[in-house]
């Protein structure tokens, strides 16, 4: 599956309805419910996912449960992570 469609997966996720009322943290069961190949391409978007922590965006955490977390105040607008996320080489 292509690179873009799993990070959009992530992104319509954390943007769903209010991002204030829902955990922050993101688990691989979570990730494996969004898609059943995020954690066996986990490898292709792991990059993306450390820019975001570089911008503040997450905390990656990476154990055997907890892939990372998401921090509501942090995050730009939804159409701004897009971008930025599929514009990333």
């Amino acid at each position: 599956m292509k690179r873009s469609r799993l990070l959009l997966r992530i992104i319509n996720y954390i943007y769903h309805d209010n991002i204030y009322l829902m955990s922050p943290i993101v688990d691989w069961n979570l990730l494996d419910v969004l898609n059943k190949n995020i954690r066996n391409n986990y490898k292709r978007i792991r990059p993306i996912l450390l820019k975001w922590q570089e911008n503040g965006y997450i905390k990656l955490i990476e154990d055997d449960d907890i892939v990372f977390s998401f921090i509501p105040e942090k995050l730009p607008l939804k159409e701004q992570l897009i971008e930025e996320s599929l514009n990333f080489k």
